[in-house]
């Protein structure tokens, strides 16, 4: 017994051991083989509606209250107490000029927006053709064709110098350094020169031997450096050592006119005295050479100078064009700001007129039966306030009446307009209007309800009294507007912002599944890069929000995925709870045995 109670632990855990080995391996050959899965929604146009629903019953009534729904100075009411009215009469006017004011005044402050977005848009489109000039401008420079050519002028020009250097610094020598006056206390011609000026014409000249093997030294180290240039062909170090070089022509330059300029005041002073030196011919002769090597040196100095310049104004053009660049993208983006902002304003100005011209409704009251006037209580040039009950109508007609909460009826006037639905007549939809509020509400169970009806076309002959109804109440409407799921509306520290995926033709080419609500789920083995973008938002139903700005129509949002959406549920069941028995199943298995 002992035996097989071992041998079957042993069998468990091995059973155990490959389901959760299998399990592993499936993880992992999941994990490799997935696709990423996303859920997307289209930004496209519609209508959208901020709706208040409330049901009750059709109720026949025998008078109707036409109230006003603005305030102001009544400018049309000429019935009496037994006229007979048609529906759609023109029942009451009220002075309008001030809402028309500021419509013509809007529509005016629209007309100017507009011109200055198109003129926004004009100048961004400008500074971006500008930065593209910039960029291409600088990518020529970076390719430097210009400079290459200046490079290859550059080593052309070291190798002259540095091949005829040695020899002017040999001649410059020479002169220096040589003996040709056989005069008693002097070593080189040099100190002979020196003599004429100074007592210390010895130390100037062992200062001048100095200065020599210093530019000798440095000579022979450029020179070297030289070689490897040339040899290893490399563009951006030439351009310090052309720096370089040209201190070196300088120096030498410094170097032969020491000389020169003492050899130029001995011929002078002889000139003054109108005298010939014993040593004419040999100062002459050591003038001129120091004199044609300093023009050599002068010259090569001066074709340094001006390559250096080329190479400094190139470097100074490719900073300048930088700053000009980033200068230029910031104008760019500070256009785009503004660009932003207008078109927020111009989406606030267009509600607004929306807003005020649905207004301007409100000024004229038609009549919504036939009936006959029962009680008129204002005459033409009245001052009557909105909500006020003008007139009573004798009419037998039948009205949606419905309940709404405390909260809802904060949101309801009259002349609101009303989609109407009844759960008799399934294919039967109708508009109506609400007419009147009942001010007192009814408790009724601790929960306060108010009275609301709407009145609507009548000759519906299969609407009877008694029936139930459906009122959808439009608080508000915007129509072909941009708009995007809810779902896809993010908040983080205030900004509501949504997530943009920006691969759009791959996710036209990856949808997956129909839309549900708006939303798709698309697979790809690609990664998506997301941007975050902030949105301005207006007005919402259940499923749907309206974009003021911030999006454009047929871009792609990240969006939740549908809450019924059966796919999202079995991708977070695991192995195990896909292989093992459902316990609740089980217990109801169980329990209807």
């Amino acid at each position: 017994m002992k035996y097989l109670i071992k041998n079957k632990v042993i069998i468990i855990f091995l059973i155990l051991g490959l389901i959760i080995g299998g399990y592993l391996s499936y993880r992992k050959f999941r994990v490799a083989n997935s696709d990423t899965s996303l859920a997307v929604a289209r930004v496209i146009r519609d209508d959208i509606r901020e709706i208040i629903s409330g049901s009750g019953n059709i109720v026949a009534v025998d008078s109707l209250k036409i109230t006003t729904r603005k305030g102001g100075e009544i400018i049309y009411f000429p019935f009496d107490e037994g006229d007979k009215i048609n529906k759609g009469t023109l029942l009451l006017e009220i002075d309008s000029k001030e809402i028309i004011r500021q419509i013509r005044d809007n529509k005016l402050s629209l007309a100017s927006q507009e011109n200055n977005l198109e003129k926004l848009k004009l100048s961004k489109s400008n500074l971006e053709n500008n930065l593209k000039k910039l960029e291409s401008e600088y990518a020529s420079l970076q390719r430097g064709d210009e400079m290459k050519k200046e490079y290859e002028k550059s080593l052309s020009l070291l190798a002259d110098f540095f091949s005829e250097l040695p020899t002017i610094i040999r001649d410059v020598e020479d002169v220096y350094f040589s003996r040709n006056f056989f005069e008693r206390g002097y070593s080189s011609n040099i100190e002979y020169y020196l003599s004429y000026f100074t007592k210390n014409f010895s130390d100037e000249s062992t200062k001048l031997r100095v200065k020599t093997d210093k530019i000798k030294d440095r000579l022979s180290e450029l020179s070297k450096k030289f070689s490897q240039i040339r040899s290893k062909h490399e563009e951006g170090s030439n351009f310090d050592f052309l720096d370089q070089s040209h201190k070196l022509a300088l120096d030498v330059q410094d170097w032969i006119k020491y000389g020169l300029d003492n050899i130029r005041k001995i011929k002078e002073n002889a000139s003054l005295e109108d005298s010939v030196h014993i040593y004419a011919t040999t100062i002459d002769f050591h003038f001129n050479l120091l004199k044609d090597n300093h023009e050599k040196i002068n010259n090569y100095s001066q074709l340094m100078l001006e390559t250096l310049n080329r190479f400094n104004s190139h470097n100074d053009k490719l900073e300048q064009l930088v700053v000009d660049m980033e200068t230029m993208k910031n104008n760019i983006k500070q256009s785009e700001n503004d660009i932003k902002n207008l078109e927020i304003s111009i989406a606030q100005t267009k509600s607004k007129i929306s807003d005020l011209e649905d207004d301007l409704n409100d000024y004229k009251i038609y009549a919504p039966l036939d009936g006959v006037v029962k009680s008129v209580y204002f005459k033409k040039g009245d001052l009557v306030n909105s909500g006020s009950v003008a007139m009573e109508m004798i009419s037998r007609a039948k009205v949606a009446e419905i309940k709404l909460n405390e909260v809802d009826i904060s949101g309801i006037k009259r002349g609101q307009k009303a989609i109407l639905t009844f759960d008799a007549l399934p294919d039967l939809e109708i508009e109506g209007t609400v007419n009147d509020i009942d001010p007192i509400g009814e408790i009724d169970q601790g929960v306060v309800s108010y009275s609301v009806k709407i009145i609507f076309d009548n000759s519906q002959e299969q609407i009877k009294t008694g029936m139930t109804v459906n009122a959808d109440i439009i608080i508000k409407e915007r129509k072909n507007v941009l708009v995007i799921p809810q779902s896809a509306v993010r908040l983080t520290n205030g900004e509501q912002f949504v997530e943009v995926v920006k691969e759009k033709n791959l996710i036209e080419n990856h949808l997956t599944t129909r839309p549900r609500d708006g939303v798709y789920i698309i697979k790809s083995k690609s990664k998506l890069n997301i941007d975050k973008r902030s949105v301005k938002l207006g007005l919402s139903d259940e499923s749907k929000i309206e974009v003021v700005s911030g999006l454009n129509e047929g871009e792609w949002v990240v969006a939740d995925r549908p809450k019924n959406d059966k796919n999202r549920a079995n991708e977070k069941q695991g192995l195990f709870q896909r292989m093992m028995p459902n316990p609740q199943r089980m217990i109801r298995n169980s329990g209807n045995r």
